[in-house]
């Protein structure tokens, strides 16, 4: 039977859940027998999860810093494959992809998948471009993906996108892939080695992960450290990106045997296994990964009111909690009270 040519296309493979979703997704497909998977990989640098590609599925690297500058190249590797399926994810590729849809002499279906509630993302570059082209571009896919019903209705409410044109699929999360990493032991003597030196053991931990970025909230985060009476916890922030303004936060506050900026090549599960509480202070989000995979370690959970797809999942549990507001001073005030009730891991 021929197999069904699908290609992916991304601009790196960095830290992140969009490209994360993406991994699982490909390697799930490449074990199907009748599926012939090909990715497409705009940038050689920052491909961080590129090793956990299974090695049965082909990889085109096209060596550009931004996709805008790929749009020949892109274009003339499409022809070359000549996948009947593409896929991309986030929305400079998928703007891109939809553009390109115009000028690829042969047909494909492309489905596109958006990962956040564009509206509330207007603090990022080139917003009211990337609104204006959303608008007009995204309606030439033939399916868009919307990671929750929050960004489905976004898309359709804010860029009057057609519902049918729209479907709601929530992220899943590689359960094998996690166990495996809580069970590293160089891991976890490194973590327990990192407490000892900070003097930190026996303490309640606190966790978020997240790019250090105005949309992840850990400024709210760090200041609600302040409002919190319990003593015998810390906070652990794992992220990448610049750490300058949180590291001046921590320090006007006072907080600099409470809260730890960890970077993210360090494995988050197993800090995550060794936690007591998920904290989510993020501002808006299309769906919230980490909690997901917080969650299946067991981990109670708090987040903002931040529109994303999980909380349309955690209002169900008991040990979760959504915030009525963005304050520090709110968020504050319910740790402490989770914490008291809360037992210590490490």
């Amino acid at each position: 039977m021929k197999k069904k040519k699908i290609c992916f296309v991304i601009q790196n493979l960095n830290i992140g859940g969009a490209q994360r979703i993406f991994v699982d997704l490909i390697n799930y497909l490449s074990s199907k027998k009748n599926y012939d998977i090909k990715l497409l990989i705009i940038s050689n640098e920052n491909n961080f999860f590129i090793n956990q590609i299974d090695n049965n599925i082909d990889i085109f690297i096209l060596n550009k810093k931004k996709a805008v500058f790929s749009l020949i190249s892109i274009i003339k590797k499409l022809n070359e494959i000549k996948p009947e399926t593409v896929i991309t994810t986030i929305t400079n590729m998928n703007v891109l992809l939809c553009l390109l849809k115009l000028f690829i002499k042969y047909k494909f279906k492309l489905i596109i998948r958006e990962a956040n509630i564009l509206s509330l993302n207007s603090k990022n570059d080139y917003y009211y471009l990337k609104s204006v082209l959303v608008r007009l571009l995204y309606r030439l896919s033939d399916k868009i993906i919307c990671i929750s019903k929050a960004v489905q209705y976004d898309l359709i409410n804010n860029y009057g996108l057609n519902l049918n044109k729209t479907t709601v699929i929530y992220n899943s999360i590689n359960s094998k892939f996690i166990k495996e990493k809580i069970n590293d032991t160089n891991q976890i003597n490194k973590i327990k080695e990192f407490l000892r030196r900070k003097l930190i053991i026996n303490k309640k931990i606190i966790i978020s992960v997240g790019k250090f970025s105005s949309q992840k909230g850990f400024d709210i985060l760090i200041e609600s450290m302040k409002y919190i009476t319990y003593d015998n916890f810390i906070l652990l922030i794992i992220g990448n990106g610049n750490k300058r303004e949180y590291l001046k936060l921590i320090k006007k506050y006072n907080l600099q045997n409470r809260v730890f900026l960890i970077n993210s090549d360090t494995n988050p599960y197993v800090i995550m296994n060794y936690s007591s509480l998920y904290v989510c202070s993020s501002r808006y989000e299309g769906f919230g990964n980490t909690i997901l995979e917080a969650l299946s370690l067991g981990l109670p959970v708090i987040s903002t009111p931040c529109h994303n797809g999980t909380n349309e999942i955690i209002n169900n549990f008991k040990s979760c909690q959504v915030l009525p507001n963005f304050k520090a001073k709110t968020m504050g005030e319910v740790i402490n009270k989770k914490l008291l009730n809360l037992d210590l891991k490490i």
